[in-house]
Order: C-alpha cells, then sequence, then structure tokens
C-alpha cells in the first residue's frame, strides 16, 4: 500500500508540474513564509536542501537576495525535479531516503512536503543525518485537522476519496526531538479557506497535484448517489463567502543537537 501511494504521488505531481507555477498560489505562500524566515536564520553563505522543492520555487524567490546560497531541490515527482532543474540542482529522490551524505549540508527548508510522508519520523531522522550539527532546518507543514469538512462529508456519504491521514501537531514536533533536533520555534495555525463549489475545491486540488493518493481514490469507481451525498453534506456547511475548507498549517524551526 505505502508503494502504491508513493506511486500515485510521483505520478499526480508529476503530471501538475508544467501549470503547477500558476495555480500553486497557497502553496507558494507558505514558501515565501519559509524564505523569510531562512534570511533570518540560515547562513548567507550555505548549501541549502530543498525537500520537497516542486519546480524550484524557493530557489527562484531566494536567488536575488542569497546569491551565495547554493540550493539543492529534492523532490519525489520527476515532472517537479524536471522544472526545478532550471533553478537548481535537482535530485528526484525520497524524502526518507536522501542521496546525500551524512553532514553534508548547511541547512534545510521544506514547504508543504512533509505531510505527504508516510514515515515521518523516518524522514525527519534522513534530514538529521544529512545535516552538519548545529545547522537549522525551516518546515512548514500541513496537520490532522486539514480538509476535515471534506473528510467527514466522504465518510458520512461513504465515498473513498483516499485522501491521506496527516500528523498531529505534537506527533510531529515529538518525531522532530526524537530524530536529534532541538525545536527553537514551533507554531500552529488554523486557517479556513472558502470555495465556490465543492467541485472547484476538489478542481484545485487536483490541478496541483494534490488530490487523493490513497489506496482508493476518487477515480474507483463507487457510484453517483454517494457522490451527491457528499456534495449535499457538504453544502449544509456553506457559508456566505462559500463552503469552507480548514488547512492546519504547521511551522517549524528546528537545529540539529551536536
Amino acid at each position: 500500500v505505502m508503494q502504491l501511494r508513493r506511486v500515485r504521488l510521483q505520478q499526480k505531481f508529476g503530471a501538475a508540474a508544467t501549470e503547477y507555477d500558476r495555480l500553486a498560489q497557497f502553496q507558494h505562500l507558505q514558501t515565501r513564509r519559509v524564505l523569510d524566515s531562512a534570511l533570518m536564520v540560515l547562513p548567507e553563505t550555505a548549501t541549502l536542501l530543498d525537500v520537497g522543492c516542486g519546480t524550484g520555487y524557493f530557489a527562484h524567490t531566494a536567488k536575488d537576495r542569497r546569491p551565495a546560497w547554493k540550493v539543492i531541490g529534492l523532490d519525489l515527482a520527476y515532472g517537479m525535479c524536471d522544472m526545478a532543474k532550471t533553478r537548481c540542482v535537482a535530485l528526484n529522490a525520497d524524502a526518507a531516503r536522501l542521496p546525500l551524505g551524512d553532514a553534508s549540508i548547511d541547512g534545510a527548508v521544506s514547504s508543504l512536503c512533509y505531510q505527504w510522508v508516510e514515515n515521518q519520523p523516518a524522514a525527519f531522522a534522513e534530514l538529521a543525518r544529512v545535516l552538519k550539527p548545529q545547522s537549522r532546518a525551516i518546515i512548514a507543514s500541513l496537520g490532522q485537522h486539514t480538509l476535515h469538512e471534506l473528510r467527514g462529508c466522504a465518510m458520512q456519504a461513504q465515498l473513498p476519496l483516499g485522501l491521506l491521514s496527516m500528523q498531529t501537531f505534537d506527533a510531529s514536533a515529538d518525531a522532530l526531538r526524537a530524530a536529534g533536533f532541538n525545536i527553537i520555534l514551533a507554531n500552529k495555525q488554523l486557517e479556513v479557506v472558502h470555495y465556490p463549489s465543492v467541485a472547484a475545491l476538489l478542481d484545485s486540488m487536483r490541478r496541483i497535484g494534490a488530490g487523493n493518493h490513497g489506496e482508493r481514490g476518487a477515480g474507483s469507481f463507487v457510484g453517483p448517489k454517494r457522490w451527491a451525498r457528499m456534495i449535499s453534506a457538504y453544502e449544509n456547511l456553506r457559508e456566505a463567502r462559500g463552503i469552507p475548507a480548514t488547512w492546519e498549517h504547521h511551522f517549524f524551526v528546528v537545529s540539529k543537537r551536536s
């Protein structure tokens, strides 16, 4: 099952690569938050690892402000790496199996990647392995309450959307500590974004590769009645600004212990 989900992640994000920069405004906002912190806490001259680099937006945005940074981007999706290679060194690899030497990296960033990683403790341990002692990492991710409205309505309608479960804030913090990090800053924030319709929410996710990744997804035949029940249940949550979708943001600044 884990391998199947990994392949689906590769396929979906790879297919979304060419349109990603135009459509991923939500994701780019989080990357800019990560960059703002990186400018404050990471060395002015450094080799940095961007875990889940996507199209290389971090490196592209940072180049004028930190020209001495060498950014190594890493992404599971080949299509994303193909786009990123014009902006940084791009490695097509898994966050839980980094193709880098021990203590070879001066700092790391990651924006909206680790929520997709099935084994966060292993991935954080890998991050600690490749970082030099006392190096820092800035991580923006999503937590368990993300899209809880969609998940709840799908469950109510017995519709297997196949959305991956996400970690709690405490579980991610504990995994970082267990991997060998001291937590300098940890923040959790809930944000509610409104969409004109359920279809608009699902389409926005699909177009950036963030649709279903589970064992059984929206492509499985479950019949139109379950879809109709799910949409009806979600429409009951409609507010003046549209249907609500909650995003649970996690933000960590950590330092590798000596």
